[in-house]
């Protein structure tokens, strides 16, 4: 059931458009940057966008010009390792042709969570319960498990947003789901 899910999921994303992508992603980063919650963090954990998912490149770009520190996830066997970046330059093709930071960089180090961070989190999918679908490996379910006391958001397109994720025992879901249209906040 959950992969026939993940398989609808991701195949209605594959056939947006690059136009509608970025246009949908823009109320997203703009819901970020002026909510509390960006404004509280002094870090924000994120990702760099592939395969259609919300565009977060222009939202990392506007961290860096108001000073706001970010860390991108490199993964490292079974396991992600969050290592603040300065900028978009210190990113390279990792793993699944994902942009991950380049480690060959000394300035670059490994860095942890803590309350005051926002975690923006991608998806396949989420519910309104915050419960989350990735794509079936999950690296973002165990880093969640092991530092769940920060806020974490998942992003996606109204589209992704469905009735019921089937879930398991490891799945960790959200604290909040932020779409073009709405966000919803979730008491755990």
């Amino acid at each position: 059931m959950k992969q026939k899910v993940r398989n609808e999921l991701r195949l209605k994303r594959e056939k947006m458009s690059r136009p509608d992508v970025l246009a949908k992603s823009k109320p997203i980063t703009v819901a970020l940057l002026n909510s509390d919650l960006f404004q509280k963090a002094e870090i924000v954990f994120a990702y760099a966008d592939v395969k259609n998912e919300v565009h977060t490149m222009p939202f990392l770009q506007d961290c860096f010009e108001r000073n706001k520190p970010v860390a991108l996830p490199k993964t490292v066997g079974n396991e992600l390792i969050f290592y603040k970046i300065s900028d978009l330059d210190s990113l390279k093709k990792g793993n699944f042709g994902i942009l991950e930071p380049d480690t060959s960089d000394p300035e670059l180090v490994p860095v942890l969570p803590d309350k005051k961070t926002l975690f923006v989190v991608p998806g396949i999918g989420f519910d309104r319960l915050g419960n989350r679908l990735g794509y079936g490996v999950g690296y973002f379910d165990k880093y969640l498990s092991k530092n769940g006391y920060m806020h974490a958001v998942g992003i996606c397109f109204e589209d992704q947003l469905v009735d019921k994720i089937p879930t398991e025992d490891t799945d960790i879901r959200m604290d909040s789901v932020l779409t073009e249209k709405e966000w919803i906040f979730l008491k755990k």
